[in-house]
């Protein structure tokens, strides 16, 4: 094995308290050294993509290096991005999408999902629309010439390559609102 660095890291990460012998059950790994009692987390990193990994964390050194984000930041990061969103629309000519507080629950929750997303990975603008492609979807959402909610139809529907440059914008601005709260 290669001599060990030390690194520091700033990653965000799901995570669950967890003994380290459920740990072993959950991660079919019986052999992990250890009192199985010891108290600990489950650590989820890069959670909801290709990259997910599981890990175990010891209680104390888990909590000496992590902090909760609140649902308020989520929140609060969320409706920023939808503003710049708003004001980027609007300054091409499309006034069709409303304040945070007029937006609908889905859009909302749309932001929100893109907001944890861009927290927990290190994303490209492509990702970040690959991401939301996949979540609209699994949603049932489809190509459409124009947005309309309840047909679930959407004009950026497409490979993030085949989106116009104004619209690639909107992934860029996003992945900055997002990364401006890192």
């Amino acid at each position: 094995m290669s001599e060990l660095k030390q690194y520091q890291s700033h990653k965000l990460v799901w995570a669950a308290p967890m003994t380290l012998g459920e740990f072993k059950e959950h991660a079919n790994k019986p052999d992990l050294i250890g009192d199985p009692g010891s108290e600990g987390y489950l650590v989820v990193y890069s959670k909801d993509t290709p990259e997910e990994y599981h890990s175990w964390s010891p209680k104390g050194v888990f909590d000496a290096g992590n902090t909760e984000v609140e649902p308020y930041l989520v929140e609060l990061i969320s409706r920023a991005a939808h503003s710049a969103n708003r004001g980027y629309c609007q300054s091409l000519g499309d006034n069709s999408q409303p304040s945070w507080d007029e937006a609908p629950e889905w859009q909302k929750e749309s932001a929100r999902a893109g907001v944890r997303f861009h927290l927990a990975n290190d994303v490209t603008p492509e990702q970040s629309h690959e991401s939301w492609l996949a979540v609209k979807e699994a949603d049932g959402w489809k190509y459409g010439p124009v947005k309309d909610a309840e047909k679930k139809e959407h004009p950026c529907f497409l490979p993030y390559a085949d989106l116009p440059a104004d619209q690639k914008a909107k992934d860029f601005i996003f992945k900055s609102v997002v990364d401006g709260f890192k």
